[in-house]
């Protein structure tokens, strides 16, 4: 029997214009034990409103927290 390893992302988006194109990656990826997670610290809500969308079709579990706020 073989098992494959859970491979976790953490993604901590800081700068919205360059989270959408690290998103499309991840949500590119082919490998089946993938779980996502987003520590949103976007105070704007840029990056959930590009979430509500995309993962709805993401292949594999994901998990978001937006509980610090990080001002530029």
């Amino acid at each position: 029997m073989t098992s494959t390893a859970l491979v976790s992302i953490v993604m901590p988006p800081y700068k919205p214009r360059y989270f959408a194109q690290a998103l499309d990656s991840v949500l590119a990826q082919t490998y089946a034990a993938l779980q996502l997670v987003i520590c949103d610290a976007d105070a704007h809500g840029a990056i959930e409103a590009m979430l509500a969308s995309k993962l709805l079709v993401a292949p594999f579990p994901f998990a978001t927290s937006n509980q610090i706020s990080i001002e530029e």
